[in-house]
């Protein structure tokens, strides 16, 4: 999971520290519910009709900055909005990679987080009648998963 969503629900930022992003947080970005992914491969490993295709499972968030997605989190938690967000640029990420082993994946990574990202899923959700979760309800569900393990 995004280190901005965990630690903000966390209540990290309450306490003074802003959340963690990677590259940018003012791009647009689709992202895809973990529920819906294995729903989508559970669907891909039983129908004929997904043989030999490159598939894009459905998304529940789409044309969303990370700074959206971070204040829509906040306020289902009771916090404040905007939320406060550090962003690790490339430089930064460069000087972690002796201490972090993560930093050197998440250079790789870097052009998916410095460029919008939007993917069309609705081959996906015309073939095989599969919708994606909607937005507030993969949020809320996300919320309600991490505050069930602070007890």
């Amino acid at each position: 999971m995004h280190e901005l969503s965990r630690r903000h629900i966390d209540g990290k930022d309450v306490q003074g520290q802003s959340a963690l992003a990677i590259g940018s947080v003012s791009l647009i970005h689709d992202f895809c519910y973990v529920k819906d992914f294995a729903k989508a491969l559970a669907v891909d490993s039983q129908d004929d009709r997904a043989y030999d295709k490159f598939w894009i499972c459905p998304h529940s968030i789409h044309d969303k900055t990370i700074q959206t997605i971070a204040n829509d989190i906040s306020v289902k938690v009771g916090g404040k909005s905007p939320v406060p967000i550090s962003v690790l640029n490339w430089f930064l990420l460069y000087l972690l990679c002796p201490f972090m082993g993560f930093a050197w994946e998440m250079i790789e990574m870097l052009p998916f987080w410095t460029q919008d990202y939007k993917i069309d899923d609705s081959d996906f959700i015309k073939t095989f009648s599969v919708e994606a979760t909607p937005y507030d309800a993969a949020l809320q569900s996300l919320v309600d998963f991490y505050q069930s393990q602070q007890k």
